[in-house]
């Protein structure tokens, strides 16, 4: 990550890491990797002003359940490409570490939702099989 931060810094781009951006009607945050960086939810969320809606981002979505907080309305993950390779009525038979139950589509705790992108691209081989890549748009609305 630390070169991408320097290469993307001129063009006004920030990684959160571990850190979070303050948007106005929403405070903007992310985690930093569960396996590949080094995470601590409680930590992060510790820093967010008690009274804020907050927008998360993480790339796996296993760490859904440290993120589960009032404040936290949505997370947005990918990793998993949906499974990549599924079979009817069995489903993905192989995810990448750290998906956990989260394999694609939308998860709710409590009143903090999960969205889990099947992503555009792949992991491992080139190949997709009943699991077409996905490019969401969600709108997200005021108070609601």
């Amino acid at each position: 990550p630390a070169p991408w931060a320097e290469i993307l810094a001129p063009f006004g781009v920030q990684l959160l890491r571990e850190s979070w951006v303050d948007l106005g009607p929403i405070i903007l945050a992310g985690t930093d990797d569960m396996w590949a960086g080094e995470t601590d939810p409680e930590a992060l969320l510790g820093t967010i002003p008690p009274d804020r809606a907050v927008l998360m981002l993480t790339h796996s979505p296993n760490l859904f359940p440290a993120l589960v907080d009032p404040r936290v309305k949505l997370v947005l993950a990918g990793h998993t490409h949906g499974g990549q390779m599924r079979l009817p009525a069995i489903g993905a038979f192989w995810t990448p570490r750290g998906t956990g139950p989260y394999i694609g589509g939308w998860y709710q705790e409590d009143h903090t939702h999960l969205f889990v992108s099947r992503g555009l691209g792949w992991s491992v081989a080139p190949l997709r099989l009943f699991c077409s890549p996905e490019l969401a748009l969600i709108h997200l609305t005021p108070g609601r």
